[in-house]
């Protein structure tokens, strides 16, 4: 039987690393919808560019 390509370790810091690229994309996310509807330049909440 071939040995793990990960041990324990191993594998809680895989996990550990796509549990924090996860949430540092959904941060950014909501940091960009709050932005987006809080805009101080465009009251009205009209669409300006992009």
């Amino acid at each position: 039987m071939p040995p793990p390509y990960l041990s324990g370790a191993g594998r809680l810091v895989l996990k550990d690393v796509l549990m924090l690229a996860g949430s540092v994309l959904m941060i950014a996310d909501s940091a960009k919808q709050i932005v987006n509807s809080t805009s101080l330049v465009n009251p009205k909440n009209e669409r300006v560019s992009g």
